[in-house]
């Protein structure tokens, strides 16, 4: 410490024992205030004394309140570290099925884009071969049930 640091906080050290002596020194001069906290210490006392007998007449109890506490707590810890690992084993499940689904989903959009594509190029090739009219209004009713088929391959 520097020098001037020490000085600094010898005379805020004087400063606070002076003063607690000149507020003892007004406490003890006044009577009123000296009945008061002559007052108030005894009450202390006597509160502290009554706890003391009273821990030291239920020892046995309290002692056992402190542990069948302690151990309903330690069960709740136990129970709620159990209910949070569950949580946690339900959320990593969720996402790998989520992870799943949508390779699934991808799959099944490009296995979809390929079957259209699929499906218009054999309609373009039926289409070109003739054997899918080009106007709508040229198709024909689709044969009753027991009814040959019409023919178009001539």
């Amino acid at each position: 410490m520097e020098p001037q640091e020490k000085k600094g906080k010898s005379g805020l050290q004087i400063g606070m024992a002076l003063g607690g002596i000149i507020g003892i020194g007004l406490v003890v001069a006044n009577k009123k205030t000296r009945e008061n906290v002559f007052s108030a210490t005894k009450q202390t006392v006597s509160t502290v004394n009554e706890a003391t007998r009273f821990v030291s007449q239920n020892r046995d109890e309290i002692m056992q309140q402190l542990k069948n506490t302690s151990q309903r707590f330690s069960e709740l810890m136990k129970k709620a570290s159990e209910d949070l690992q569950y949580i946690s084993d339900k959320a990593l499940d969720l996402k790998e099925t989520t992870v799943e689904f949508k390779e699934v989903t991808k799959e099944s959009a490009q296995e979809i884009r390929e079957l259209k594509s699929e499906v218009e190029k054999e309609f373009e090739q039926n289409k070109i071969a003739g054997t899918i009219p080009g106007d709508v209004e040229a198709v024909e009713k689709l044969p009753e049930e027991g009814e040959e088929p019409l023919d178009r391959t001539h």
